[in-house]
């Protein structure tokens, strides 16, 4: 695996529950939705990765043009879209980052009455950290 200085380098278990990996990074506040049920791992084992983190320009909205296009370019560089295990497990190992303004993970979503969501983590200074859904 070839790393840019942008990649964070990241092994992820997917055979960890969710409920686990958001006790180590101690969020404030987690939705209830937010579980290994409603958000099972599509992997088993291990795996490398590398993660990066890119601000896309369209909200996320899927099924929108725009983000479409953002997504057709994300693929054409080799990446795609994390799930919820792999974000938690990325912001786990990696310290350093801050979730201001929120980081979705785009590769999960679910149905909640009419509305589809997907998982976000914010973390603010002032505000406190949280692990929610947004409407997409």
């Amino acid at each position: 695996m070839s790393l840019d200085k942008d990649d964070y380098p990241t092994v992820v278990n997917h055979n960890a529950l969710i409920e686990d990996l958001l006790k180590i990074r101690h969020y404030d506040e987690v939705s209830p939705f937010i579980t290994s049920t409603n958000f099972p791992s599509r992997k088993s084992g291990k795996e490398r990765i590398a993660a990066k983190i890119v601000e896309i320009r369209h909200r996320p909205v899927f099924g929108s043009s725009g983000l479409e296009r953002d997504l057709h370019c994300l693929r054409n560089e080799g990446y795609e879209v994390v799930d919820l295990q792999e974000l938690l497990t990325v912001l786990n190992q990696h310290k350093n980052i801050r979730a201001l303004p929120s980081i979705m993970a785009l590769g999960s979503s679910i149905e909640i009455g009419d509305d589809l969501k997907s998982p976000f983590v914010l973390e603010h200074s002032c505000q406190g950290s949280f692990v929610g859904l947004e409407n997409v």
